[in-house]
């Protein structure tokens, strides 16, 4: 009786060792919190990607649709940081890793002043049909988020080491950043700072 359990245990414990990282990284973050954001990254083959859920409070300093054209400027300056990933990640150079894609995303903004006129059609086109909207409730309650993906292409992916996040030095009102990771290595989580921001594996 007790192999029978200590069997079905260890098949368990392979099971949930051989989730793929996208399934690992699907789960609900905690509420939003501001001065707190939200990071995964996953490793798969040569595709490294890193997800970001941040209240806009953190990145821009208000957490609404620009009211003037000073605070539209703002935006646009915010989702021009975000889209220069060399300067926001640190990633071992032996991985030969390289940036294939940026993807912005927040209730309160335009397309434009994300950067991401390209998609606009298709977004209004999905909302016109009833597409539900993540934030939606988040922007009735006036705290909104932004979603932030970067997609890397590395040509070593065995080299990858570890990655510095330059985040709070580009945007002094985020705080801490929960980390979830997952990488042929195993998935591991860490809470990062100013002051402890690299994570290793």
């Amino acid at each position: 009786m007790k192999q029978g359990i200590c069997t079905t245990i260890a098949f368990c414990a392979c099971g949930l060792l051989g989730a793929t990282a996208s399934s690992v990284l699907a789960q609900e973050h905690a509420a939003h919190v501001h001065g707190e954001a939200h990071l995964d990254m996953a490793l798969e083959g040569t595709a490294l990607s890193l997800q970001l859920e941040s209240p806009l409070d953190n990145l821009l300093g208000f957490e609404r649709a620009p009211g003037n054209p000073a605070e539209e400027d703002k935006a646009k300056r915010m989702s021009a940081t975000l889209r220069a990933a060399d300067r926001l990640f640190a990633l071992t150079p032996a991985a030969g890793c390289a940036l294939e894609k940026v993807t912005l995303e927040s209730s309160a903004l335009t397309a434009e002043l994300l950067g991401e006129a390209g998609n606009a059609t298709e977004r209004e086109h999905e909302h016109e049909h009833g597409a539900p909207h993540e934030h939606d409730d988040e922007d009735e309650a006036g705290h909104a988020d932004l979603d932030a993906s970067w997609q890397f292409h590395c040509a070593r992916p065995e080299a990858l080491r570890a990655v510095e996040i330059r985040l709070f030095h580009s945007f002094p009102g985020l705080h801490t950043l929960r980390v979830r990771a997952a990488t042929p290595k195993g998935q591991r989580g860490a809470t990062l700072t100013p002051e402890n921001r690299t994570l290793t594996w």
